[in-house]
């Protein structure tokens, strides 16, 4: 009997510490619901629902229109949800207009930024319109960003940004890590469009970096910069400090401004489509960086890809460049011979001042003049 017993209350104990912490994990499930299209515990505002405990798990905002900045400091699940055949959740400034919630590190400028994800591990967005219209921020030395990720991982899932614009200083999706472990935020199947600064900008939260502080993968989103103003905007702009996938992006740059702006980040631009109007370029390389710049199709006026500083680690190859002033734009910098085998079709100069011993092989079709070096 005491052999049985032995084996019997071990068993006993550990199914009756199972059950106690799978009921814990039921009640831990905690749904908030913004609006009144479905029973259960309702609020008026999103960050009612996000604020009372028993803090929620999930959030679920009935279509209508929420005039509030919101602030996430915990792991949450916030998704716009389909009533009476109507999906649209939109989050709008309040009727005073956004203010500053938040710095920038690098030129210590304001940030008002209209979801604030901060330190929270892990947040998901989905199904939601973010809105900047009624921002009332003139203010040159502020940002005005739809969704600003901060420290926290997570997933942007169908989640339209739109009207970040005003001052010149506008931005969708701003993802930064560099306080705690390094975040990653997956971005996809989004819109964003009507920013005067950028579409998605990705960086680590201060100068000197060394080493990636967040990941970003940047996947199937439609990015289209035309502001009203004339301001020339990045759709992407990669800074130091992040490590970044981009694939199978649809991007349109407008009359003037830059499909990628590279500005150090690390990894690769691959599978997306660029095309510009008569001032615009494909991808800028402004700061070097251990990034690939492969597999893409440019129709950008001014060039499909222009280097402004001396590179060593970014690649170019196999892209298609079609009807621009010029294919490739080296400005007398060396590229370390990592652009190659691009098909070039319909430009005025394929590639246009090759720095003396850096090798470019290219295919050309219809181009003018196919390669020019330095003086």
């Amino acid at each position: 009997m005491s052999c049985v017993h032995s084996r019997v209350w071990p068993t006993l104990l550990f199914l009756a510490v199972m059950f106690a912490f799978g009921a814990q994990n039921l009640q831990a499930q905690i749904t908030h619901i913004v609006g009144t299209c479905m029973t259960g515990t309702t609020f008026t505002t999103i960050q009612k629902a996000l604020n009372t405990p028993p803090f929620p798990n999930t959030v679920e905002v009935c279509p209508g229109t929420y005039k509030e900045q919101v602030h996430i400091t915990r792991p949450v699940t916030l998704e716009g949800i389909s009533s009476n055949n109507n999906d649209k959740a939109i989050i709008l400034p309040p009727s005073g207009g956004l203010v500053v919630n938040a710095g920038e590190a690098f030129d210590s400028l304001g940030v008002a930024a209209q979801v604030f994800v901060q330190v929270a591990t892990s947040v998901n967005l989905s199904n939601l319109i973010i809105d900047g219209t009624g921002n009332r921020i003139s203010n040159v030395e502020d940002y005005i960003v739809g969704i600003l990720y901060e420290d926290t991982s997570g997933t942007v899932n169908g989640v339209t940004t739109r009207n970040q614009e005003g001052n010149g200083n506008g931005v969708g999706i701003w993802l930064e890590g560099g306080t705690f472990l390094p975040p990653s935020v997956t971005v996809e199947h989004c819109t964003i469009h009507g920013y005067d600064h950028t579409g998605i900008l990705t960086e680590a939260s201060f100068p000197g970096v060394v080493g990636s502080l967040v990941t970003a993968t940047i996947n199937q989103n439609f990015v289209y910069g035309h502001s009203t103003k004339p301001t020339p905007a990045s759709a992407l702009h990669l800074f130091y400090g992040s490590t970044v996938t981009a694939t199978n992006n649809y991007v349109g740059i407008g009359p003037s401004g830059y499909g990628v702006f590279l500005a150090g980040a690390a990894g690769n631009v691959s599978g997306n489509t660029i095309v510009g109007g008569t001032d615009s370029v494909g991808v800028e390389v402004a700061i070097d960086g251990a990034i690939s710049i492969n597999s893409n199709n440019f129709s950008a006026g001014l060039g499909g890809v222009i280097w402004t500083t001396r590179t060593q680690s970014t690649a170019v190859q196999n892209n298609l460049i079609v009807r621009a002033k010029y294919g490739l734009e080296f400005n007398c910098n060396s590229a370390n011979g990592l652009a190659y085998s691009n098909t070039i079709i319909e430009t005025d100069t394929g590639v246009d001042r090759i720095p003396a011993g850096t090798a470019s092989a290219n295919t050309y079709f219809g181009v003018a003049t196919e390669a020019t070096s330095c003086p």
